[in-house]
């Protein structure tokens, strides 16, 4: 169709950009923005901000969801997400130097057409995800109106925080506070707007890389003439498709730190919630629980653990989607879309004529092209394994929702580092 051609022509730039783009860069350019919000919120008097209504000191600086994310997290995520878009390219290379990628007649595709068909359907997905992107930027910017732009004039009774959650956007309604409404607006409307940029990087990235997963699965379809084969003459047991795992390798990364972005709010949300003066008295009962706790008796009291919070709110709606989307992402490519063409591949070459254009081509008899198709890993990863990795992410759901757990497990792993560490420097290992 014309206009999807037009799309597509105007989309691929915005695809070899990101191919092309240095992840350093990207991470630190966000690094960059988000310590400076911080140090601008100091300046603002927006960095740490006592409530004595109801004892809780909040701010900026305290409030992990935006300090922590923005100045570490979120660069960190984004430096995966660019690194596992920047291997498409080399993987398709590898694809194309190993003969994966054959023509009906046996003929394997070079990776200049690969690349050019690869590019044709991604310049019309990338523009999807910036229509996501937009939308990311629509939902910040309401945000901050809601969150930023009230009224507030208590020499006439107005009040227009009624709704609103404590935070640092508040700070110009505690009395005694040096913050203005005016600073606090912009300062608001920058920092939301680093939340969009977040959002976006994310929405692009799940396209992007959802994009790629189809592209190399459409070859393994009955419809489509080009076929993706096993390299047989691989000494690697998973016969070519290890070319995959930096790709997803990088994925897994940038899943795990989106992990962590949407879990810190998460646990910010609940902090703000909760009857705890500071963050650290919020969380130093489950981090101390955990330390000092044996596995076996971890989950005595398993209603402890087990607790969602006091209240579900919409921005927790709103990560929580974003965090089921970071697990689907890290399962479905790996397992349904790599995983599933690695199978197919190996199905394809025991069939006539592709068995014999792929024997002739490795100068195997019939036994050793057997015996190598045999021992095809169809698991791209060496680690972690599909079990592995779905246990992974259902922990990782879980935690999400009962947080207390998370922070039980982290004073786990302190406990068990701590005590690796001591038979380390005292000789025992």
């Amino acid at each position: 169709m014309p206009i999807l051609a037009e799309l597509s022509k105007r989309g691929q730039p915005v695809v070899l950009w990101f191919e092309t783009t240095p992840p350093i860069l990207i991470f630190s350019g966000l690094a960059f923005v988000g310590i400076c919000l911080t140090l601008v919120s100091m300046g603002l008097h927006l960095d740490s901000v006592n409530f004595a209504a109801v004892g809780k000191r909040l701010g900026y600086l305290n409030e992990i969801n935006w300090s922590v994310n923005f100045s570490f997290v979120v660069p960190v995520a984004a430096f995966f997400a660019f690194a596992s878009l920047n291997n498409v390219s080399q993987v398709v290379r590898n694809l194309s130097a190993s003969k994966m990628l054959i023509r009906e007649d046996g003929v394997a595709l070079n990776d200049r057409d690969l690349l050019e068909h690869y590019h044709r359907m991604a310049g019309v997905a990338v523009f999807v995800g910036l229509l996501l992107s937009v939308l990311a930027f629509v939902v910040s910017w309401r945000e901050w109106y809601v969150d930023c732009m009230f009224a507030w004039d208590p020499s006439r009774g107005v009040d227009g925080t009624k709704d609103l959650l404590m935070g640092w956007n508040l700070a110009p309604t505690v009395p005694g506070s040096q913050a203005t409404l005016s600073a606090n607006r912009v300062f608001g409307f920058c920092a939301f707007t680093m939340q969009a940029v977040a959002g976006a990087v994310f929405l692009l990235f799940c396209t992007m890389v959802v994009t790629f997963a189809a592209w190399i699965y459409h070859f393994t379809s009955e419809q489509v003439g080009d076929d993706l084969v096993p390299d047989v003459r691989s000494p690697d047991e998973r016969r070519g498709f290890e070319h995959f795992e930096p790709f997803l390798r990088n994925i897994l990364f940038a899943s795990l730190f989106f992990f962590g972005v949407f879990f810190l709010t998460r646990l910010n949300g609940a902090y703000v919630l909760s009857d705890s003066k500071t963050l650290w008295q919020f969380i130093r009962s489950d981090v101390f629980f955990g330390f000092a706790s044996a596995q076996g008796g971890l989950f005595k009291n398993p209603s402890q653990l087990l607790y969602a919070g006091p209240d579900i709110t919409k921005p927790i709606v709103t990560v929580g989607l974003g965090m089921g989307l970071t697990l689907v992402l890290a399962f479905l490519v790996p397992v349904v879309i790599v995983g599933l063409s690695a199978s197919d591949s190996r199905s394809r070459a025991r069939v006539e004529p592709i068995r014999s254009i792929l024997r002739e081509r490795a100068n195997f008899t019939d036994e050793q092209f057997d015996k190598a198709l045999d021992r095809m890993a169809i698991w791209p990863l060496k680690y972690p394994g599909p079990v592995e990795l779905l246990s992974f992410l259902v922990v990782a759901g879980t935690c999400f929702v009962f947080y207390r757990l998370t922070l039980v497990l982290v004073g786990l792993v302190i406990a068990a580092s701590l005590k690796r560490v001591v038979k380390i420097l005292s000789g025992k290992v």
